[in-house]
């Protein structure tokens, strides 16, 4: 799925049935123009990239502080199993 953000920026997520499967998945990215959200990105302007239990997102966005967010919204995960 390609989602649009603002003007210049899109988020490509893949969603997986597991975290084994992502992990698989994963590993066979070509990482050379890939950077963690945390890492400042350079004149390249590499994609960052975002895993986390079965979700990959590859953002494509020189803005840090939308980079953050997107990789916030990603990090959070699948909701919590509901209390007995």
């Amino acid at each position: 799925m390609i989602i649009k953000i603002g003007r210049n920026a899109t988020l490509e997520v893949h969603l997986y049935p597991d975290s084994a499967a992502r992990a698989a998945a994963g590993a066979k990215l070509d990482r050379t123009h890939l950077i963690d959200a945390n890492a400042e990105q350079t004149i390249e302007r590499e994609r960052t990239l975002i895993e986390n239990v079965n979700v990959i997102g590859l953002l494509t966005s020189i803005n840090g502080h939308q980079r953050e967010r997107v990789s916030d919204a990603l990090m959070a995960g699948p909701p919590s199993a509901p209390k007995p």
